[in-house]
């Protein structure tokens, strides 16, 4: 585990697979101190990191240290609201919610990320994207030049977004997904695993198939 008093102390919240990823992207960081994480049960050391109990402890290191940093581990596989309610929870705390970028990533010029949002290991990010608040950008996921991606968005790993593309707030790009350039994804919805994306989803709903066509 990082050590060193200098270091911004961060908790993670969740402790399944998702939480384990970040957690070796903050090791590799090398910028943290990583205190545990807070989960409803105990499953163990998460890469030799404890188990600090429920989310209650977070009041208690919070009291010991004005500072302390969360980042949220939990991860997600449909369109829910599991990941919002746990931010907002933590704003009201009044905790830091970094933005997580992998040193093994690119991030080109004009780039903007908001807070919470995590960027896994070998993404490509391009010129003038913006991405919003609670997002994640998952391992090895492409986003093109000037994108905007809303809050609370999950990019599954191996998705390439092209250029000029907007996906709305809480959506969810299965794995593999392709989005072609210039195309606008309404907010809610799910985009099935290896699905292509060739004109504007406007309603919320599941998308699947090559092209992808509204099924629910």
């Amino acid at each position: 585990m990082v050590i060193g008093a200098d270091l911004e102390k961060i908790i993670i919240v969740g402790g399944g697979g998702n939480a384990k990823v970040i957690a070796s992207i903050l090791l590799k960081l090398n910028t943290y101190k990583i205190i545990g994480y807070v989960d409803f049960t105990d499953k163990g050391k998460l890469l030799e990191i404890p188990f600090l109990g429920k989310d209650d402890k977070i009041d208690y290191y919070l009291k010991k240290n004005k500072e302390l940093s969360a980042v949220i581990g939990v991860g997600q596989t449909k369109v829910d609201r599991l990941r919002f309610d746990i931010f907002l929870n933590l704003k009201q705390k009044k905790i830091n919610l970094p933005a997580i970028i992998s040193p093994r990533t690119i991030l080109n010029r004009e780039v903007n990320v908001d807070e919470a949002t995590i960027i896994y290991d070998n993404c490509v990010i391009n010129s003038g994207t913006t991405i919003g608040k609670c997002v994640i950008v998952n391992t090895g996921s492409i986003i093109e030049h000037d994108c905007m991606i809303g809050d609370f968005v999950h990019i599954s790993p191996g998705s390439v977004i092209g250029g000029g593309v907007s996906i709305g707030e809480n959506s969810f790009i299965g794995l593999g997904a392709k989005v072609i350039q210039s195309v606008k994804i309404c907010p809610d919805c799910l985009i099935g695993a290896g699905s292509v994306v060739l004109k504007d989803c406007s309603e919320p709903g599941v998308y699947v198939g090559v092209p992808a066509k509204r099924i629910k």
